[in-house]
């Protein structure tokens, strides 16, 4: 809550949050936080987002020079049977709200599960502006 209410980062450029536990509360904080007017590159992949975070993300406007966004799951050592933390929801609510229009999506995926097939129909639909990386884990595939 406080780094999303600072002053401090209002002239960053870019802010990588990569692999902080900040969750769809976190990420909340973030789009209802101060104006980020400077901000080109925003990377909060592997931070324990879901659909709602980001769907909660696409409706914010404090982001209005944002140039791209990193996005991405993996499965947890400590969960390893656990699903994927977000779907094609979380992803479409961004590449289809008007604040979100202009915007460059990454999505980063670290697993051998396929990915449903939405993510590939965003994939061929918003082919300018998403790409999508998926990385295994099993080194015998």
């Amino acid at each position: 809550r406080a780094f999303a209410r600072s002053e401090v980062w209002d002239l960053l450029e870019s802010c990588h949050l990569r692999c902080n536990p900040l969750g769809d509360a976190g990420v909340a904080e973030l789009a209802r936080g101060r104006q980020r007017r400077f901000l080109r590159h925003l990377d909060i992949a592997h931070s324990d987002v879901t659909d709602d975070g980001l769907t909660e993300l696409s409706k914010s406007d404090r982001f209005p020079g944002l140039q791209s966004l990193e996005v991405g799951y993996g499965y947890s050592v400590r969960s390893p049977n656990a699903g994927p933390a977000f779907g094609p929801d979380g992803i479409a609510a961004l590449l289809t709200t008007e604040q979100w229009a202009l915007k460059r999506l990454h999505v980063s995926v670290v697993s051998d599960t396929p990915l449903a097939g939405r993510f590939e129909e965003l994939r061929s639909r918003f082919a300018d502006r998403l790409t999508i990386q998926q990385i295994g884990t099993d080194p015998h595939r």
